[in-house]
C-alpha cells in the first residue's frame, strides 16, 4: 500500500513524535517525583486534577469537536472563543465555591487549598481550548508539537526543582500551574491565524447545539477515565488513590504516546474526507488496524511485566500497585477499539450516536466502581474499567456495523492479528518474567519485554503478511514525514 498525501493518517508522524516526546517528558517526571514525594501527595493532586478535568470538559462546550469538523466563518470563531473564556472563569468559581464540600468529600483537609489554587488551569484553559482545537483543524501538527513540548518540558523543570528544594505536594501544584500558562502562550504563538473574542447570539446558539454531543462524549469520557481514580480515593484514602493514579499513568503510556496522537492526525482527515462525499469505510479499517498492531501488544507487555516494572522504574514502595497495573495493561490494549472506532463516527458525522455509547456506558460505570473498589480495593477498581473497555468496543462495533458498511466480519477481521499476537505475546512474556524469578528486576523486565515483542512480531509477520506489510508502511511514512521536516497542504 502506497503511501499518499492525502491518508488519513498523513501528520501521524508528527503527532506521535509530539506524543511520545512530551509524554515521556511528563512520564519521566512523574517517575523521579514518585521517588521524591509520598503517594498520598500524588492522591491528592489527583482528586484535584479529576476535579478541575470535570469542570473543565463541561467549560469547553464541546467546542474543539465542532471547530475540527464544522465550515465556520470568522464571527463563529470568535464567538466560540468568548464563550470557551466565559465558561473558564464561571468553572473556577465553581470550584473554589465548592472546595471545602469536596474535601469534606473525598475526608482529605488538603484537597481545599490545592484544587482552590488549581482552578486558576481553567482560566488559562479557556484560551487553550480553543487554539488547541484550531490547530489540529488546520492539520498544523509541527506547531502543536511545540506547544506540547514547551508544556512537558516546563512542568517536569518546574515540579522537580520544587520537590528538590522541599516543597512536597506544592511541587505538584506549581508544575500544572506554570504548564498551563507556558502551554497557553505557546499556542498563541503557534496559532495559524489570530481569532480575538467576540460574540453573536446566532453563531452562539450554533456552537452550543452543534457542540451538545461532542459536550456529551467528552464528559462521559471524562468521567470515564477519572472515576476510577475517584472511587478509589473515595473508599480507600488518598494513599490508595495515589498508587492506582500512577499504574493508571504508567498503563496508559502506549494511549498517550501514540493512540491519541494517531487519532489526533485522522480525525480532521477523515472528517474532510466525509465532507467532499469520499470513501471513508477504508481509512476506518485503517486506523483499526494501525491501533490493533502497534498500541495493544504495547498495553499486554506493560502488564505482563508490571512485577519488574514497577519495582525497576517506581521503587519498593510503590509495590502495592503492582497488581492494577497487570489488570490496567489489558485494558489500555482493549480501549484502541473503542478509540479507533468511535473516532470514526465522530469523522462521519455521527456524534451524536456515539454519545450515546458513552452515557450508555458510564451511568453503570458509578456504582459498579464503587462496588469493585469496595471489594477489590484498587485491583477491583482495575477490572471494572477493563469490564467497561470490552461493553464499550462492542457497543461501538455494533454501531459502526449498522451505520455503514463495515459489517463485523470485516472489523473483527481486522483485529484477528492483534488479538492472536497479543495473547501469545502475554503468555510468553509472563513465563520469562517468571524464568527469571530472583534475577534483579531490570534483567527481568528486559527479558520479558523482549520475548513478548519478539513473540508478537514473528506471529504477525508470519501469520498475517498483509498486516506486516501495512504496519511496516504506517513506519516509513512517519519516518517520511520527519524527514520531510513539513506536513502537506491540508486544504
Amino acid at each position: 500500500m502506497d503511501v499518499r498525501e492525502d491518508h488519513a493518517l498523513t501528520g501521524a508522524g508528527w503527532t506521535i513524535t509530539a506524543h511520545t516526546v512530551t509524554r515521556g517528558i511528563t512520564l519521566a517526571a512523574a517517575l523521579v517525583l514518585a521517588r521524591l514525594l509520598d503517594p498520598g501527595d500524588f492522591g491528592v493532586v489527583a482528586v484535584a486534577l479529576l476535579l478541575i478535568a470535570a469542570v473543565g470538559t463541561v467549560a469547553a462546550l464541546g467546542v474543539p469537536g465542532v471547530v475540527v469538523v464544522a465550515d465556520p466563518n470568522l464571527r463563529f470563531l470568535r464567538t466560540a472563543l468568548t464563550l470557551c473564556l466565559l465558561t473558564g472563569v464561571i468553572g473556577a468559581a465553581v470550584i473554589i465555591l465548592t472546595s471545602g464540600e469536596l474535601a469534606e468529600l473525598f475526608d482529605s483537609e488538603r484537597l481545599k487549598p490545592v484544587v482552590s489554587v488549581l482552578s486558576v488551569t481553567l482560566v488559562i484553559g479557556g484560551a487553550t481550548t480553543f487554539y488547541e482545537a484550531l490547530l489540529q483543524r488546520e492539520q498544523r501538527f509541527r506547531g502543536l508539537w511545540l506547544t506540547q513540548l514547551t508544556r512537558a518540558l516546563t512542568y517536569m523543570t518546574v515540579a522537580i526543582a520544587a520537590a528538590v528544594a522541599g516543597a512536597g505536594i506544592w511541587s505538584l501544584v506549581a508544575g500544572q500551574l506554570a504548564a498551563s500558562a507556558a502551554y497557553g502562550a505557546a499556542l498563541l504563538l503557534n496559532a495559524p491565524y489570530g481569532v480575538v473574542p467576540g460574540f453573536s447570539s446566532a453563531e452562539a446558539r450554533r456552537v452550543v447545539t452543534s457542540g451538545r454531543p461532542f459536550l456529551v462524549q467528552t464528559v462521559m469520557t471524562t468521567v470515564q477515565h477519572n472515576l476510577d481514580v475517584a472511587a478509589s480515593a473515595y473508599v480507600a484514602g488518598a494513599r490508595a488513590a495515589g498508587l492506582y493514579s500512577m499504574s493508571w499513568t504508567v498503563a496508559s503510556v502506549p494511549y498517550n504516546a501514540f493512540t491519541e496522537p494517531v487519532v489526533t492526525a485522522a480525525f480532521p482527515a477523515v472528517a474532510r474526507t466525509h465532507r467532499r462525499a469520499g470513501r471513508t469505510s477504508v481509512l476506518g479499517l485503517d486506523l483499526l488496524l494501525i491501533l490493533g498492531l502497534f498500541a495493544c501488544p504495547a498495553g499486554i507487555i506493560v502488564s505482563a511485566t508490571a512485577d519488574p516494572l514497577v519495582t525497576t522504574v517506581l521503587g519498593a514502595k510503590w509495590q502495592p500497585a503492582t497488581g492494577a497495573l497487570t489488570i490496567l495493561g489489558v485494558w489500555v490494549a482493549l480501549v484502541q477499539v473503542e478509540a479507533a472506532l468511535g473516532w470514526f463516527l465522530n469523522a462521519t458525522g455521527r456524534a451524536a450516536t456515539n454519545s450515546v455509547i458513552s452515557a450508555a456506558v458510564t451511568v453503570p460505570l458509578v456504582p459498579a466502581l464503587l462496588v469493585g473498589a469496595h471489594l477489590g480495593g484498587i485491583e477491583g477498581v482495575a477490572w471494572v474499567m477493563v469490564g467497561s473497555a470490552v461493553v464499550a468496543g462492542a457497543a461501538t462495533m455494533v454501531v459502526v456495523r449498522d451505520t455503514s458498511d463495515l459489517t463485523l466480519t470485516r472489523q473483527l477481521t481486522t483485529l484477528q492479528p492483534a488479538v492472536v499476537g497479543c495473547a501469545a505475546a502475554w503468555v510468553m512474556a509472563r513465563l520469562a518474567v517468571a524464568a527469571a524469578n530472583g534475577l534483579p528486576a531490570p534483567i527481568a523486565l528486559l527479558l520479558g519485554a523482549s520475548v513478548g515483542c519478539a513473540v508478537y512480531v514473528v506471529l504477525i509477520r508470519l501469520g498475517w503478511p498483509a498486516a506486516w506489510s501495512r504496519g511496516v508502511t504506517f513506519l516509513k511514512q512517519i519516518v517520511a514525514e520527519l524527514r520531510r521536516g513539513s506536513l502537506p497542504d491540508a486544504s
